[in-house]
């Protein structure tokens, strides 16, 4: 119950049936409460992918903007790539899987990106794998600043970094600068 949760909160259930009575119930989901293990997938549907990517690609250019408006600040661009998995290219399907690039360069129509985890169904690729992508795989990107993450759901960091006032954005600035050094 801290600020911030109290609000719009769902509670992610799975069935368990109640043994003497024969009768399901539901409880919390067992596996989100302990911690996760890297190789895990959340699987969505895929017109909730469609959707995401949809949003994902037509705001890519409000990404590209807002990285060059905070590059003082020095954030991260990181986006969400889907590739075609090694089974659906053998299948002929559309099957995906998404994985998270640490952007480096972001251009009109292509991006240089590092890929951040191992994929679980693409043997060609690996975690570190650095090279240019077409943004038609981006499904998701994300903004890491110091106010808080941004992306194509949530842009309420970009408030808070614009209201800073000048004087302490340079602060912030100065301070992030001397951290890497």
């Amino acid at each position: 119950d801290t600020e911030g949760h109290d609000e719009n909160r769902s509670v992610l259930c799975q069935p368990r049936s109640d043994k003497p009575s024969g009768k399901w119930k539901v409880a919390p989901a067992k596996c989100l409460q302990t911690e996760m293990p890297d190789e895990i997938m959340s699987p969505f549907t895929k017109r909730a992918t469609d959707l995401m990517a949809e949003r994902a690609r037509a705001t890519v250019h409000v990404l590209q903007a807002l990285w060059k408006e905070f590059a003082d600040l020095q954030p991260h661009a990181i986006v969400k790539l889907g590739y075609l998995t090694d089974a659906a290219k053998a299948q002929k399907t559309d099957d995906r899987e998404h994985m998270w690039f640490e952007v480096h360069d972001l251009r009109a129509d292509k991006l240089d990106a590092t890929l951040l985890n191992q994929p679980i169904e693409i043997e060609s690729m690996s975690e570190g794998d650095r090279g240019w992508h077409d943004l038609e795989f981006i499904t998701d990107w994300t903004l890491v600043t110091p106010a808080g993450n941004i992306d194509p759901r949530d842009m309420s960091a970009v408030r808070a970094l614009r209201e800073l006032p000048r004087a302490k954005r340079a602060e912030l600035a100065r301070a992030i600068a001397e951290s890497k050094d």
